[in-house]
């Protein structure tokens, strides 16, 4: 009986070994593209892509200083970055033995969905439009804008779910290249994204969260983000842009419904530190004693999923900035 199954499956081999060859000589040779499917020259890039998503952002900068007759004023600049992301699979992630059979099935083992083009710009500097330019602005001003907008970009992706739409695009995309082949018969497994998320606002009504914000620069040269709301996130230290994008979802949601309308957070290296300064300042127990624990874990939480690997310290400050509380991670 053994020898009988092995005889067979020899047999079955040795029918598909050209269409197998076929497959391989198509996905690692340079090809025209196909369809809906652009395939780069897979034999240097070894890279399929299955989705693009274009998207315009709008960066805005706001920078306080002093008028000569109207005392204090504000510049602003608002500039458009059209972007695109390519989502697809890194074929060199893919095991030695991806493609196999299992009788007359044909089994293909790829990798997660990723962006494709990550180490690259997201946009397309050479296209932004500035509609507003009140004031002047410099290069170093800009690149701080270009780098906000990738950052966005991704982010954005991110949030809408394209990952999920990829994997259900290159199911069809792998589908329809084993069919073009012969084959009619087979399972395609893409393995699970173990992906840093962003911190996900959670709650029904998420349309109370739209509360527009402004990236400030004051007259002492720090750096603060402004909630339409009069909320406040300062922020200092060597957070990169997609932290800083992440904070400002994890801050919305503690500017809605609970008294904490200024926060200063700080980066240095492995440490994380959030100030928090209430609504009724001058008293310590702002926050109802029975909610601060569940209520400071929380903001950790999030923190934590936003910086990895950092110790996290809370404080809880008056008016004044003295330390009322301090909570340690």
């Amino acid at each position: 009986m053994a020898a009988a199954v092995i005889i067979a499956l020899f047999l079955f081999l040795r029918s598909q070994r050209q269409q197998i060859s076929d497959l391989f000589d198509y996905l690692f040779k340079p090809r025209m593209e196909v369809g809906h499917i652009q395939l780069s020259d897979l034999s240097k890039t070894e890279k399929m892509k299955v989705l693009s998503m274009y998207k315009e952002v709008v960066v805005s900068q706001y920078r306080q200083g002093l008028s000569l007759f109207y005392g204090q004023s504000t510049d602003e600049i608002h500039t458009i970055y059209p972007g695109r992301i390519d989502i697809g699979f890194d074929l060199t992630k893919c095991d030695e033995h991806w493609i196999s059979t299992e009788g007359d099935t044909v089994v293909v083992n790829l990798p997660p969905v990723e962006i494709l083009n990550k180490d690259s710009w997201y946009i397309d500097e050479a296209k932004r439009q500035t509609p507003i330019e009140e004031g002047n602005w410099t290069s170093a001003d800009y690149t701080k804008m270009a780098r906000r907008a990738n950052a966005l970009i991704k982010r954005t992706c991110e949030l809408e779910d394209c990952y999920k739409r990829a994997e259900a695009q290159g199911f069809k995309v792998v589908a329809n290249l084993l069919r073009a082949f012969g084959f009619q018969n087979m399972r395609i497994n893409i393995q699970t994204r173990e992906q840093y998320k962003p911190y996900y606002i959670e709650d029904k009504n998420t349309a109370k969260y739209q509360n527009p914000h402004k990236f400030y620069t004051g007259l002492d040269g720090s750096t603060f983000i402004r909630f339409n709301n009069n909320a406040q996130l300062k922020y200092q230290g060597d957070f990169n842009d997609e932290e800083l994008l992440a904070f400002i979802d994890l801050f919305n949601q503690y500017t809605i419904d609970q008294p904490l309308r200024r926060w200063n957070i700080n980066k240095q290296g492995s440490k994380l530190t959030i100030g928090i300064t209430t609504a009724n300042l001058t008293q310590a127990n702002t926050i109802l004693p029975g909610t601060e624990q569940s209520t400071l874990m929380r903001i950790k939480s999030g923190a934590s999923m936003i910086c990895p690997k950092t110790s996290i310290t809370i404080s809880l400050l008056d008016r004044g900035g003295k330390t009322i509380r301090d909570y340690n991670y």
